[in-house]
């Protein structure tokens, strides 16, 4: 269930919007931005944007959201406009919502860490 503030809402000038928050202890990094460009690929007849600190990128380009990487809790707008505009926003909202699957991460450690330490 989305929280209250990431609620997808449709704004005056088309857009469909939520706005979230980075809840990963790990932030905003490569493997969430690869994921997320990978959920948008199939609506490449949307326009799909991140917004961190007045900075907009395109959400189908890993490349481009690299360059918003961020701390937890830092604050982002997702926007889209188009055919399953209402779904995109909707489903990279979870994503946030759900910490990227990384609610148990432990910054710092990577899974060679993990591989060395069960040997």
């Amino acid at each position: 269930m989305p929280s209250e503030q990431s609620k997808v809402r449709a704004a005056a000038s088309g857009w469909v919007e939520a706005h979230v928050t980075v809840r990963s202890p790990l932030g905003f990094h490569l493997r969430p931005a690869t994921t997320i460009a990978e959920m948008v690929r199939p609506f490449a007849d949307t326009d799909v944007e991140l917004e961190f600190g007045g900075k907009v990128v395109d959400a189908s380009s890993m490349l481009a959201m690299m360059q918003i990487a961020s701390e937890p809790g830092t604050p982002f707008t997702i926007r889209a406009r188009g055919p399953g505009a209402a779904e995109i926003v909707a489903s990279i909202a979870a994503f946030f919502d759900d910490a990227f699957g990384e609610k148990d991460a432990v910054p710092g450690e990577t899974q060679s860490d993990d591989a060395t330490t069960q040997q």
